[in-house]
């Protein structure tokens, strides 16, 4: 029979991963727990995803600087702070992510 304090562990490592999907898919963590934990991750991959957009449109319109420059750069900025924030999230952590990360989207009560 499993004990409160393994099952608090157990509870602890669903929301680390719910909050590592939310860089991937920022609404799972709206949509299953909102523990103020999950919140800030979903929060944080909204922000990602809102500059992944501005990256790939404004990189699409602007010929040559943003084709060969701004998009691939963009992008690679992107996947890095994907990964911190993935990271972060697997470890527990509530840290932001750089530059972005203080943009508080998601409503974190």
């Amino acid at each position: 029979m499993p004990t409160k304090k393994s099952a608090q562990k157990v509870d602890m490592q669903n929301e680390k991963m719910i909050a590592a999907l939310a860089y991937i898919l920022f609404f799972v963590p709206l949509l299953t727990t909102k523990t103020p934990f999950t919140l800030f991750h979903a929060n944080q991959g909204l922000n990602l995803l809102i500059l992944a957009i501005a990256v790939n449109v404004i990189g699409t319109v602007l010929p040559v600087i943003g084709w060969f420059i701004l998009l691939p750069l963009g992008n690679i900025a992107v996947l890095v702070f994907a990964v911190l924030g993935i990271i972060n999230a697997l470890n527990g952590e509530k840290k932001e992510l750089p530059f972005i990360g203080k943009y508080k989207l998601v409503d974190l009560k």
